[in-house]
């Protein structure tokens, strides 16, 4: 999950919040849309 919201924020995301297994982020223009892990996802993973 971190390298896939780096890669977006390198496309020009923003994190908006951070939970254990989420995060909230912002497109450019302000769109709010939600990363989580997927199957086989540790705790430990997240960041």
């Amino acid at each position: 999950m971190a390298d896939e919201v780096r890669r977006l924020e390198d496309l020009g995301a923003s994190v908006l919040w951070r939970e254990a297994d989420l995060r909230t982020m912002a497109d450019p223009e302000g769109n709010e849309f939600c990363v989580e892990p997927g199957p086989g996802h540790h705790q430990e993973d997240a960041s």
